[in-house]
């Protein structure tokens, strides 16, 4: 049965669905800043418009306060970046991650675990002759830092992914067609701190 402990305030997002732990069905009553006063639709999917025609790759995220956010490729007016977009609780706000002729982008995203934002960004094209694989990192006031990863081949990598593991160390994998291999390998590039170092999983 549920405890008394947790209810004395049963409801406090006031969105009038009192907490599971008080018997009833509302899922985020202990994270109250997300989405104060919204309906939780008892465990039925949830959906609204975040962007509009999006150009193209997108991947998500969800903060340590469980706030959503995405990265996605899209059409600055003219020439092709990257943005973010996130919820703060009450809109959907959007920064710019990456400007400057960028006509396809791979990418992932990962908080850390001091809830810092990164994203690996396989960049092609555009400025990005020879292509280039980046690792973005997002400031506490919201601006964006880029650094190359030195990968051996970048222009043969696709399907860029990111994990943080339990000490902090950044993983990145990737599929690669090199020149002196027959078929696609995956590899992982890591970085705890000083320097990259990568490894061939298969």
């Amino acid at each position: 049965p549920p405890s008394d402990a947790p209810c004395a305030d049963p409801d406090l997002d006031d969105d009038g669905r009192p907490d599971r732990a008080c018997g009833g069905d509302d899922c985020n009553d202990l994270a109250p800043s997300v989405w104060p006063g919204a309906p939780d639709n008892a465990g039925r999917w949830r959906v609204e418009l975040a962007v509009e025609e999006a150009w193209g790759n997108s991947r998500g995220a969800i903060d340590l306060g469980d706030a959503p956010h995405f990265l996605y490729h899209d059409d600055l007016g003219g020439e092709f970046g990257v943005l973010h977009r996130w919820h703060d609780g009450a809109r959907w706000q959007t920064d710019l991650v990456l400007s400057g002729d960028v006509p396809h982008a791979g990418i992932d995203a990962a908080f850390d675990p001091t809830g810092g934002l990164h994203a690996a960004l396989e960049l092609v094209g555009g400025r990005f002759d020879p292509d280039q694989v980046l690792h973005a990192t997002r400031s506490p006031d919201g601006l964006w830092e880029t650094a190359a990863i030195p990968v051996p081949d970048p222009e043969s990598i696709y399907h860029v992914a990111m994990a943080f593991d339990g000490l902090g160390w950044l993983h990145v994998g990737y599929l690669e067609n090199p020149s002196d291999e027959d078929g696609t390998v995956f590899r992982v590039a890591s970085f705890g701190g000083v320097s990259w170092t990568f490894s061939t999983v298969a």
